[in-house]
């Protein structure tokens, strides 16, 4: 997960930059949206059992709120590992009606075409997702609906919903052109496949903008050079989430972006 912090002064220090292209200016004090842009970055352990899952849930909630009022003026993006929105969907609108966040990227939704965007509907935003199955993957995107934006559908074109999945929303701020990438990478992508995906996007989102954000679950380990790591330093990003992010098996292990 990611953060983006224009100005270190108005965050705290567990906060982190995301993977963000690093040509991008990151002293924003004048936004056509807000005054500034934050990306809260909170670990919600969603596949422990319901009670462990009820105390991560009250504490994500709790720790967006402080945020929230430490943040009023700001844009804030937060992303979320939900391990299957459909019994948790309770819990995330009412972090979504409350305004705690304005936009949230969920990875890991576990959908499929069964299930209506109807059945997800909460006042005042709007969501945009790509599923793999009711039982893995999936990305959605909620951003409040007052937000201009565009919900960049050829971008989705580069991934699929077999092995990667990928929803790209275009923000207008201080007249210039900002994307939003929430992307799911599963764990039996290839490499290789992983690889010619992302360059495709990369390549596509950079002729029209150096001010992106991808955040979600690659499932690499971030913390040690990889594939990934080495693929996207070529193309200038940044990944600046620090400490684990997972914490399954015996050595916890940072796989988000």
């Amino acid at each position: 997960m990611n953060m983006f912090e224009p100005d270190r002064s108005v965050v705290d220090d567990d906060t982190c930059v995301g993977m963000i292209n690093t040509s991008s200016d990151l002293s924003m004090n004048d936004t056509d949206v807000s005054t500034d842009i934050s990306l809260h970055d909170v670990d919600v352990d969603m596949s422990a059992n319901d009670a462990e899952t009820d105390t991560s849930v009250n504490d994500f909630i709790c720790k967006l709120k402080v945020f929230r009022q430490h943040n009023m003026n700001n844009l804030i993006i937060s992303s979320l590992n939900i391990n299957s929105i459909r019994n948790k969907f309770t819990e995330l609108s009412t972090v979504l009606k409350a305004g705690y966040v304005d936009i949230l990227s969920i990875c890991e939704t576990k959908l499929d075409k069964s299930f209506p965007d109807a059945q997800f509907k909460v006042r005042d935003y709007k969501m945009y997702r790509q599923d793999r199955t009711h039982n893995s993957g999936g990305v959605a995107v909620f951003i409040r609906s007052d937000i201009p934006h565009k919900h960049r559908t050829d971008f989705t074109n580069l991934s699929d919903d077999k092995y990667i999945q990928l929803v790209v929303i275009e923000l207008k701020i201080r007249k210039e052109i900002w994307f939003i990438c929430g992307l799911y990478k599963s764990p039996k992508t290839k490499n290789c496949y992983f690889n010619d995906v992302f360059q495709r996007m990369a390549d596509s989102l950079l002729k029209e903008s150096q001010n992106i954000f991808i955040i979600g679950d690659v499932n690499f380990n971030m913390e040690k050079e990889n594939v990934f790591y080495k693929r996207s330093s070529i193309y200038g990003f940044k990944n600046c989430i620090v400490g684990p992010t997972c914490f399954k098996g015996l050595t916890p292990t940072c796989i988000d972006v």
